[in-house]
């Protein structure tokens, strides 16, 4: 045993305390031992424990009664230790929060095997606890120190650490970084170690939206050749992350509302009833209340969804966190384009907190990339003259020089075909009147695959006008 573990054992039979005590004392475990719910209570409340064994049939206050009331307290990590083996009490057991169940008649071959798997649960929640803490002012990829963000990244590690399998719903203006804050959740959850599986309720036509999710069946529809698993099943044991559910079609709303209550699915075309255990995370820049009253939105999915909710601030709310992910994103971006490194004066930055971040975080982000391909490579240090008019506004006609002096001639392609790309989608905008659909049929695409461009290149409806040349 690598571990030691400090147990408390519940047990109104002084014979099954002693008997617990000594096998985990042979191991190196520290114990110490009570006679029924209300001392458990009492005791844990003064001192926490790592772990709790806990008896059923306890005189006073039931073992399920306290299994309720330590799923409450702070990191409670419970198995349930009982003569009653029928699996309807186990399964209780589990769905109250125990972690795991072990019977009297079993106990000297389960109860150190049980044991041993909640210290491999202990030890993963520390290292994700001291991960959290390692840098207050940043969780995953998610930037700042400003009071909006550090509540965000309180909210992420509770929902991370605290409840590991509840439904979060993220809201937020497009931009912001909704799916970062779901790949926080997840890598700082107890999941991490399963896949995170994003999906786009945007990015599928609606009638193939249920295969994505729930696989199919050979021969369910034309083309379905072969039998495929659905993304809920590719993401077993991770986190499904959905992003945009706010256009989710309404029949699905309501096989996803099925999934919630019992992780239980079909596949098209299939008459077995399947399971997956993932944690579900949803993300949307719409107000789901509203289109609850407009009859858009399932209320009980809501309900549903909004268990835990978190909602990113848009960047105009977190006007200290500006010069902090403007420099963060000049430094990234020098790298990957291979520049020597550059700093962002005081004036410039003072220019970037003034705007108002119609694009968000994507938006600032788009802005540094290219100022730094429209600034000469010697330049050291950015200043407010660089930055573009919208956000500083200039005379006409005073335009940085370019030069890709330092640059791979792959490097170089890529940079020119990204401009090319981000030119035509904000001028094919301009001339739409920013309506998507319409710019698509000019650009002679269909509305889908030009949405995935538009993302692609961090360009929403928005903010396109600061992509068109002269800004």
């Amino acid at each position: 045993m690598t571990e030691v573990l400090s147990v408390l054992i519940v047990d109104d039979e002084p014979e099954v305390r002693r008997a617990i005590a000594r096998l985990l004392g042979r191991v190196g475990h520290e114990t110490t031992t009570v006679a029924s719910g209300e001392e458990c209570l009492s005791v844990y409340r003064k001192r926490h424990f790592d772990l709790v064994l806990l008896d059923l049939g306890l005189p006073g206050k039931s073992g399920l009664d306290v299994l309720d009331e330590l799923a409450t307290i702070e990191r409670s990590t419970t198995i349930v230790v009982t003569a009653n083996d029928q699996l309807a009490t186990a399964v209780e057991c589990m769905r109250r929060g125990a972690f795991d169940f072990v019977t009297k008649q079993t106990l000297d071959a389960q109860l150190l095997p049980a044991i041993e798997r909640a210290a491999v649960k202990l030890r993963r929640e520390r290292i994700l606890e001291a991960a959290c803490r390692t840098d207050p002012r940043r969780v995953g990829e998610l930037l700042g120190e400003s009071s909006a963000m550090l509540k965000v990244f309180d909210l992420i590690r509770k929902g991370a650490t605290k409840s590991p399998d509840a439904t979060i719903l993220i809201m937020g203006e497009s931009g912001t970084g909704k799916e970062l804050a779901a790949k926080a959740i997840h890598e700082k959850s107890p999941r991490h170690e399963g896949p995170f599986v994003p999906i786009n309720c945007t990015a599928f036509q609606e009638n193939l939206l249920e295969s994505e999710f729930f696989g199919h069946e050979k021969g369910a529809f034309t083309g379905a050749d072969i039998a495929k698993p659905g993304l809920f099943e590719v993401a077993r044991d991770g986190t499904v992350f959905l992003d945009e559910i706010g256009d989710m079609p309404a029949q699905l709303q309501a096989k996803l509302l099925r999934f919630l209550q019992n992780h239980t699915f079909y596949r098209v075309g299939g008459i077995r009833e399947r399971h997956s255990d993932v944690r579900i995370l949803a993300a949307t820049n719409q107000n789901l209340g509203e289109l609850v009253k407009q009859q858009r939105f399932r209320e009980d999915l809501f309900f549903r969804l909004n268990v835990f909710p978190v909602r990113l601030p848009p960047l105009r709310e977190r006007q200290p966190d500006i010069p902090i992910l403007a420099r963060h994103f000049l430094d990234e971006l020098c790298r990957k384009l291979r520049l020597p490194p550059k700093t962002l004066n005081e004036d410039a930055a003072s220019a970037l907190c003034q705007y108002s971040w119609p694009g968000n975080v994507r938006e600032l982000r788009n802005v540094i990339e290219r100022l730094l391909i429209m600034t000469d490579a010697d330049t050291a240090e950015i200043r407010a003259h660089h930055l573009p008019e919208e956000i500083c506004p200039r005379a006409p006609g005073v335009r940085p020089p370019t030069s890709f002096s330092t640059m791979t001639y792959t490097d170089a392609k890529q940079v020119f075909l990204t401009h090319f790309d981000t030119t035509y989608i904000a001028e094919a905008l301009a001339q739409s009147e920013g309506i998507v659909s319409r710019a698509a049929r000019r650009a002679g695409m269909d509305r889908a695959n030009w949405r995935r461009l538009m993302r692609r290149h961090g360009i929403t409806v928005e903010n396109f006008r600061s992509f068109l040349p002269g800004s």
